[in-house]
């Protein structure tokens, strides 16, 4: 495990730090991630009635695959978002994953075929895992002495506010 660097705090006019704020941000976008993925699973459960009449499933191992799908994608983003992210660095792999998911979002909706559905869906769920795992390593390493677990677990209440 590398040891995190420690930098000095640059306090500004108004009493709070550079570093500190720089910190907060960094646990909100990770947080963000989480809400996007809740939000995701919402959306497609709201929608769950309409693709299934389009797309005319019927049998329940059909629709459980269309509901289930992006999880694919969410455990090829896992197994691959590390190195990725040592090749790309984190903000050009967030810049991607961001385009992967708006791009597989209007592949979603405009989906003539399930199997081009499912496709698109897998590629979402791809989408969506590198922004929770990437941004956690920042926050777990810049919070060391201040507080990591209150804003590492910023995590978990953010999925339930996005569902």
């Amino acid at each position: 495990m590398i040891a995190p660097i420690p930098a000095p705090d640059v306090v500004t006019e108004q009493g709070g730090s550079v570093r500190s704020g720089y910190l907060w941000l960094a646990a909100t976008s990770g947080a963000l991630g989480g809400l996007l993925f809740g939000y995701d699973w919402v959306v497609i459960g709201g929608a769950k009635p309409f693709y299934e009449i389009y797309f005319h499933l019927t049998s329940p191992s059909l629709q459980g695959w269309a509901m289930s799908c992006a999880l694919i994608g969410c455990l090829i983003g896992a197994l691959t978002s590390g190195g990725l992210s040592d090749r790309l660095g984190r903000k050009r792999l967030l810049t991607l994953a961001a385009i992967v998911f708006a791009v597989s979002s209007l592949g979603t909706g405009v989906a003539t075929h399930f199997d081009a559905f499912v496709a698109w869906r897998i590629l979402g769920g791809y989408g969506e895992h590198p922004a929770p795992s990437s941004l956690a390593i920042p926050r777990s390493e810049d919070f060391v002495d201040r507080g990591a677990g209150r804003h590492r677990t910023s995590d978990e209440p953010v999925h339930h506010l996005g569902q």
